[in-house]
């Protein structure tokens, strides 16, 4: 029984990423300030008057901009959790020493040993800005197909609910990025080989 760790024993410690201190509570007030931002912006638009908007001497339909907003709070949503139950399995892990269940059940993985709970999630902070840029992505895209008549927003409703109906298909798009790029390569996929 000495100071000595085996090697076992060593590979099994977590430890906290440098700058850890810092990267915790700039992730979270960034996401929180783009949020705010996001969600300030989103009802500007929304609440404004129905003209085109101008950006760059472009004109820009407002239900693309509104789409992309949707989107980004979308991808904000799904920062968010990622953020809290990554964290908290590194954490748990580092404390413990062994695997969270609640963030298995979260990840819905179907074993401890599928979770990758030995990484510090603040090693790569930046990447939940990241999130959001590809929700907003998603977004614009799905405004896009709409226009173009791809895909529709379901029954025929009123001006009033379609700009609702809107923000909450592009926030799912958002919120759900990997499952919905999947599904796009597989419809594009299919409709290459018809």
């Amino acid at each position: 029984m000495g100071l000595h760790m085996t090697e076992q024993q060593a590979e099994r410690v977590v430890r906290h990423t440098p700058g850890r201190c810092w990267k915790l509570p700039v992730t979270f007030l960034g996401l929180a300030l783009m949020t705010a931002g996001t969600i300030g912006c989103l009802i500007a638009v929304a609440t404004a008057d129905q003209e085109p908007l101008c950006v760059l001497s472009i004109p820009v339909q407002r239900s693309w901009l509104i789409a992309a907003l949707g989107g980004a709070i979308g991808g904000l949503a799904k920062a968010y959790y990622s953020f809290v139950v990554e964290n908290h399995a590194f954490e748990y892990k580092r404390i413990t020493g062994n695997s969270s269940p609640w963030a298995k059940d979260m990840l819905r993985l179907k074993s401890l040993d599928q979770m990758e709970d030995r990484f510090d999630p603040l090693e790569v902070w930046y990447l939940y800005f990241v999130k959001p840029l590809v929700g907003a992505t998603l977004g614009l895209i799905f405004a896009l197909t709409i226009d173009i008549g791809l895909i529709t927003l379901g029954a025929k409703i009123d001006d009033s609910k379609h700009t609702t109906r809107l923000v909450v298909m592009a926030a799912m798009a958002g919120l759900f990025a990997e499952n919905v790029l999947s599904r796009l390569q597989g419809f594009f996929m299919t409709a290459k080989d018809t």
